[in-house]
């Protein structure tokens, strides 16, 4: 089943928008306080002897109201993005409104000074503009990031062409200002079309960060679903991205048990499918716990029955002696699953060398275990019904364990069914 990235980058862009509404009111603090802290205020502030003449206290004062709107422009998508009311096509409004409030500020910037529009990139206020346009790296959207370039590149061009436009170059060669000669038109048409590139390249990159972070959900997903069908212990290999080992697979000694429940078919029969589906779930989650408990594995669980292995991760001399343990504990363990006490498992346990490793594609890897110790200990399991007794076990691995011998009984030499060799057999005294 593919995964849709969407809602995670839906999630990705609200929180771009908080970030973006917080430095719109920093910006708005900021260039308040400049203003507070250098333009002269108060009785004598327009006198010829004050260092500021009367028309620049003007021109402040409508710096302060193009300020000012721009701090309640940001507290206003501050409050509605903490208050949880974004919706993701407010982005667009918001952004278009920044642009507007910075070419409005950049118009009365020029009418106030009284200056051309080539004058226009030059002013202070010509770098709101700049800062409008770095915020669409913070977001996720290519395509608002072009909307934004063009309008305000052509808001831009059409700031310069209605507010007289351009020095003319035969006036800056006649008057030999040759530092006027940056007003002219070629200048300023370039400074407008590398703004309109840099929009275009911060538009690229958003596409490509996007594009990227798309795919690494996309990854991330992926292994999340290998995961699933691993045991936990195996999931190191995953994050490491050595999925390769993992399918080419080791030999390695190890200690099998298979676990099932006696007389489980009779018992479901008399169950509902919600009930069978609960006391299943608390089964699992028993010989899950017991097998973490014991440095098992859970390699699969199969209807009642499950397999557990030792010795996955490394081997331990302590295998045999752990996996015996952890059979024991678990007789008494699943007792408390039923109402009457009366829970009852037959269990394997054999040891031998086997095949582990991965097999099947990025869709569906499972891990498995192969050899003649799994087939041998799913026979013990079934001789441990046939016997009535809850463990059975090989003398291969009571060689290995730190065992009472007072606690078994010998079961014989017994022939298994589809294999040539012998396996000499004990069980559990309960």
């Amino acid at each position: 089943m593919s995964f849709d990235p969407r809602p995670l980058l839906k999630k990705a862009d609200a929180q771009a928008e908080l970030t973006v509404a917080t430095i719109r009111l920093l910006i708005g603090v900021a260039l308040l306080t400049i203003l507070f802290l250098t333009i002269p205020t108060g009785p004598g502030a327009t006198d010829a002897a004050a260092p500021w003449p009367a028309v620049l206290i003007g021109q402040a004062k409508i710096a302060f109201v193009t300020i000012g709107t721009y701090f309640a422009w940001g507290l206003t998508t501050l409050v509605i993005c903490l208050s949880g009311r974004y919706r993701g096509w407010m982005a667009w409004p918001f952004a278009t409104v920044d642009a507007l409030i910075a070419l409005a500020s950049l118009t009365v910037g020029l009418i106030n000074n009284d200056l051309i529009g080539a004058f226009a990139p030059l002013i202070p206020a010509s770098w709101l503009l700049v800062v409008v346009l770095a915020f669409g790296a913070l977001r996720y959207d290519p395509a608002l990031q072009i909307w934004l370039t063009v309008v305000m590149s052509a808001g831009l061009a059409a700031i310069v062409l209605l507010t007289d436009g351009f020095v003319d170059r035969a006036d800056v060669l006649a008057s030999d200002g040759t530092r006027t000669i940056f007003l002219t038109t070629p200048p300023v048409i370039m400074r407008i079309l590398m703004f309109l590139g840099a929009g275009l390249v911060i538009a690229l990159a958003v596409w490509r960060a996007r594009r990227l972070l798309g795919q690494a959900i996309d990854a991330a997903q992926r292994r999340s679903n290998l995961i699933r069908y691993l045991p936990r212990q195996i999931a190191g290999m995953l994050e490491s991205g050595d999925i390769g080992a993992l399918r080419k697979g080791r030999k390695s000694a190890l200690v099998i048990l298979f676990i099932d429940i006696r007389g489980f078919t009779a018992r479901a029969e008399q169950m509902e499918p919600e009930d069978i589906s609960e006391f299943l779930t608390r089964f699992r989650s028993t010989v899950t716990r017991t097998a973490d408990e014991h440095g098992g594995v859970v390699d699969k669980f199969v209807g009642d029955g499950a397999m557990v292995v030792f010795g996955l991760e490394r081997e331990s001399s302590d295998d045999a002696t752990n996996a015996l343990s952890m059979a024991r504990v678990l007789t008494i363990a699943v007792r408390d699953l039923t109402p009457e006490g009366d829970l009852k498992l037959a269990i394997g346990v054999h040891c031998g060398t086997a095949f582990c490793g991965a097999v099947g594609d990025d869709a569906r890897l499972e891990f498995t275990v192969l050899g003649d110790v799994v087939n041998v200990t799913a026979r013990l399991e079934a001789v441990a019904k046939t016997e009535d007794v809850a463990l059975v076990t090989s003398k291969a691995v009571l060689d290995r364990a730190d065992e009472d011998a007072a606690s078994w009984r010998g079961l014989g030499i017994s022939q298994i069914r589809g294999r040539a060799g012998e396996v000499e057999l004990f069980a559990l005294i309960e």
